[in-house]
């Protein structure tokens, strides 16, 4: 063999050794989700046990229902506006509709056409 074919296989076999070696380190490596497709769970206890403490935590909050007869929240007003819709256009039936209106479903909204100067036929070219 020749001199050059000898250290071309040396390389590449170095180079398949070294691959293999990161592969089948870094599978090892890998997270529980990858490897069965579910998160990892935190057992039932852990959950409930962290659940009754923010429940019993809640319990300890006190509302002082007073605040509600003070003079200051009954001068608060009401300043929602009603939206209602009075049977008016209030968009575009298909958002998702292109602009120029080909796939409007709609046939009586027309849309402005928009003169940009160049043709929207595409140029012929000769088949040889």
């Amino acid at each position: 063999m020749s001199k050059t074919l000898k250290i071309f296989l040396i390389v590449a076999i170095v180079l398949i050794v070294g691959f293999a070696v990161y592969y089948f380190s870094a599978s090892s490596e890998e997270s529980t989700l990858s490897k069965t497709g579910v998160a990892p769970t935190v057992s039932s206890t852990e959950s409930t046990t962290a659940f009754l403490s923010t429940l019993l935590s809640l319990n300890k909050i006190k509302i002082d229902a007073s605040l509600f007869q003070h003079p200051t929240f009954s001068k608060l007003q009401d300043n929602t506006v009603p939206i209602s819709n009075d049977g008016g256009v209030v968009g575009r039936p298909n958002p998702f509709a292109s602009i120029d209106g080909q796939n409007s479903t709609d046939s009586s909204i027309s849309f402005p056409q928009i003169n940009t100067g160049t043709s929207t036929t595409p140029p012929v070219v000769p088949v040889r």
